[in-house]
């Protein structure tokens, strides 16, 4: 949970004020890089809330989702791109609001993982 709530503060960090500086830039993506790989955490917390004989089955359908949507945020991000390229944003702007989405994104899907279960009811 802090990994996501963390890793959007620098999003939404290197959004505002990434542009002014590349060593800061760099060291943003760097501690982004390694605080925001927290998939095998939650697939290890979703994985509890399986039963044992669709474990392979929910722990498939839960990697078809983390990639999937992957796959969603590269396509929605290359149309924010061609949009900011076609109204002639410099890159800097370009990227610091797209960085900006992502850190707002990624700090609504924090709230909602944050009022999750922690547990199966029955365990």
């Amino acid at each position: 949970l802090w990994s996501g709530f963390l890793t959007s503060v620098v999003f939404l960090a290197l959004g505002a004020f990434g542009a002014r500086n590349a060593v800061l830039s760099l060291t943003l993506l760097c501690v982004i890089g390694s605080i925001g790989m927290s998939y095998g955490i939650l697939m290890a917390h979703a994985k509890a809330f399986f039963p044992p004989d669709l474990l392979g089955r929910g722990v498939t359908i839960l990697n078809f989702l983390f990639i999937a949507g992957a796959g969603v945020v590269q396509y929605l991000s290359g149309l924010i791109i061609a949009r900011a390229q076609a109204a002639n944003l410099n890159p800097e702007t370009l990227y610091a609001r797209l960085f900006s989405i992502y850190g707002a994104l990624l700090l609504l899907v924090s709230v909602i993982y944050a009022f999750s279960k922690e547990k199966p009811s029955d365990a």
